[in-house]
Formats: C-alpha cells, sequence, structure tokens
C-alpha cells in the first residue's frame, strides 16, 4: 500500500526536525495569527498565475530580482524590465493583481487573506510576507553564491574537445562577398 498521507506527514517531521521549526508556520498580523501554514506548499495555490497572457518565468524572475536587489540601482534596473512587460500588455497589471491576490487567498485561507487586507498592508509588508513564506518553502530569494574557483589545477591548459576540422570545414577561404558596383 502507498499512503501518501503517511509520506507527508514524515516528510514534514523531517524536516521540522532538521531545520529546527515546528511543522506549522503561524503568520501573525496586527496582533493576531490569521493563517498557519503547513509544511508542504499545496500546488494550487499557484493555479490562478496559469491565467495570465505572459511569460510568467519572466515576471517572477523581474520580480524576485528587484526584491533581493543590493543597490538602487539594481532595483531600478529589474523594475525597469517589469515597466516593460506590462507597457506591452496594458491588460497585464489588473490581471497579475487579481492573480496574485488569488495566490495569496489560497494560500492565506480566505480568513487570513481578508484580514490580511483589513489591516492595509504596505509594500514593505507584502515584502516580508512574500520572503517569509519563500524560506519556509525552501525557496532562496537570496545573494547568489560566489564561485567555487577554478575547475583546472593551476597552470593547467584544458585539452580541446576536438581538432577543429570537420567534413563541412574548407580547407581555404570562399570568395568575398560581391561588392555594390559588380
Amino acid at each position: 500500500m502507498l499512503d501518501l498521507d503517511a509520506s507527508r506527514k514524515q516528510r514534514a517531521a523531517t524536516r521540522a526536525q532538521q531545520e529546527g521549526r515546528g511543522d506549522t508556520l503561524p503568520i501573525r498580523w496586527q496582533g493576531a495569527t490569521i493563517a498557519e501554514l503547513d509544511a508542504e506548499l499545496p500546488l494550487d495555490v499557484f493555479a490562478p498565475l496559469a491565467t495570465l497572457n505572459v511569460d510568467i518565468g519572466l515576471l517572477l524572475r523581474l520580480a524576485f530580482d528587484t526584491m533581493r536587489a543590493s543597490t538602487n540601482a539594481d532595483a531600478v534596473k529589474s523594475l525597469d524590465g517589469l515597466v516593460d512587460v506590462f507597457a506591452a500588455n496594458p491588460r497585464l497589471i489588473p490581471d497579475t493583481i487579481g492573480a496574485v491576490e488569488e495566490v495569496a487567498r489560497r494560500l492565506l485561507g480566505d480568513g487570513g487573506w481578508a484580514a490580511f487586507v483589513a489591516g492595509r498592508p504596505t509594500n514593505y509588508d507584502i515584502a516580508a510576507l512574500s520572503r517569509g513564506v519563500a524560506d519556509w518553502y525552501g525557496v532562496s530569494l537570496g545573494e547568489s553564491s560566489a564561485s567555487t574557483g577554478p575547475s583546472l589545477p593551476t597552470g593547467t591548459t584544458p585539452s580541446p574537445t576536438s581538432n577543429g576540422i570537420t567534413a563541412s570545414t574548407s580547407e581555404g577561404s570562399g570568395p568575398g562577398p560581391d561588392s555594390p558596383g559588380s
């Protein structure tokens, strides 16, 4: 028998133990717990994003780049890319807002979403919620890691992968392009 419920409980317990945390993440807002997130992210949370007529991967990359920008110039550059995408598709702004609201409602539950919106969150509150949820589910929005160094020992030269001559490579040059007067 394949018991998916038992498998899910075991994964949640293992993750909680490894990361030194509880089985759920309570979300506190204005003095009250408005939602409690399970250890695993339900996939149906993202279903509203499928309705957007845009490259959602590009939008998410630009949004994450903006959130983790280390300088104002980096943030402006990422925001500039977002503006270009939105300018090319005027329906995208209201459609995206609606889809993101539905994602949040599915994540926080109807009551949690209503409580969050009733508290009139700022962009900083939304960013803090996004970062907290991303951290909880193991999605890194942090800085990229440093290079691990050269893959070859110092002073060595990589060997070529081919001799550079193939059946389609000619040994001599072909004729040059025609000049305008010919």
